[in-house]
């Protein structure tokens, strides 16, 4: 669970692939408690949620790419759409050509692959395993970090 940067809503990741967002926390809505807006998605579930901004949500877990939420126009969160290795190699290039071929062939020697990683059904962001924590860095910015070794830094 994470609160916003102004304290407002709280948004809660559950075990059956939802997240779950109260919004009116902080006394300025009115004067009521709104009631709780939850969206169940086709995804594996979420391990982390940060907040970007009191508008932009990010979540990462089991799918290994992040899921991007934004309010809409009742001002409820929805799923904007999923992050993945394109948007993140716009923002930063590979160390090289060679280390990148190394790599690899390196993953699949280890696992005993001839199939190409698309193929295989592979994760289509830049981390491998789980997203174990989302962290925002700024009002544009958030990184991810994974059970594969990798930070990601993104840019929204």
């Amino acid at each position: 669970m994470r609160w916003s940067p102004s304290g407002s809503t709280l948004a809660l990741a559950s075990h059956d692939s939802s997240v779950t967002t109260v919004r009116g926390l902080d006394g300025t809505a009115a004067g009521c408690l709104r009631a709780a807006c939850s969206v169940q998605l086709a995804n594996m579930p979420f391990v982390s949620l940060a907040f970007v901004s009191d508008t932009t949500l990010v979540a990462g877990g089991f799918d290994c790419s992040p899921v991007l939420f934004q309010t809409d126009a009742t001002g409820e969160f929805a799923p904007v759409r999923i992050l993945t290795a394109d948007a993140a190699a716009a923002q930063a290039k590979r160390a090289g050509s060679f280390n990148a071929a190394f790599d690899h062939f390196r993953s699949h020697a280890e696992k005993g692959e001839a199939r190409d990683a698309a193929e295989a059904g592979a994760p289509i962001g830049p981390h491998k395993n789980v997203i174990s924590c989302v962290r925002a860095i700024n009002a544009t910015m958030f990184s991810t970090t994974a059970l594969d070794g990798q930070v990601v830094v993104w840019t929204i």
